[in-house]
């Protein structure tokens, strides 16, 4: 069979509609499962925040963390760094309170670039910086965040 004829053969077409059908099937359930882990990450920060609003910090954290440890990188680490700062629900620790703000501005979160660059600014989390504290109120409020450009301007 030459390659005109193998083109033009039923069989052939069959297997190509087959192979398309699959790649769209493929790519649906692909889809699926990627709306239903996003599902479950909102579902895991919520129940967090519920927790918070009930006072049970130490459920709260357990909630953040699943869901960090899951695929939430923006909010979830944000949450953990507030918490780890003032001590809700695990020890206090400023140093982690700071990397955990790390991982959610590096993913985007303005809120977090606010807090890095607040710890940049009074040293109380890592050394003082003042240019790098400057970078990061800026970039906070080039991300929406009304308080990093306030404190950049001034």
């Amino acid at each position: 069979m030459n390659l005109e004829e193998l083109k033009n053969s039923p069989k052939t077409m069959k297997h190509l509609v087959l192979i398309t059908l699959l790649a769209i099937c493929s790519n649906s359930f692909s889809q699926v499962s990627i709306e239903e882990k996003h599902r479950y990450l909102a579902s895991l920060f919520y129940q967090g925040q519920e927790a918070i609003e009930k006072g049970d910090y130490s459920k709260a954290f357990s909630f953040f963390t699943k869901a960090y440890s899951e695929g939430d990188s923006i909010n979830s680490p944000f949450e953990l760094g507030d918490m780890s700062f003032d001590g809700n629900g695990c020890p206090k620790n400023l140093v982690k309170a700071f990397s955990w703000w790390e991982i959610a501005a590096k993913n985007g979160n303005a809120s977090a670039m606010c807090r890095i660059a607040g710890g940049y600014f009074e040293g109380d989390c890592c050394q003082k910086d003042l240019p790098k504290a400057l970078y990061w109120y800026k970039k906070a409020g080039d991300n929406g965040d009304f308080f990093g450009y306030g404190r950049y301007a001034s």
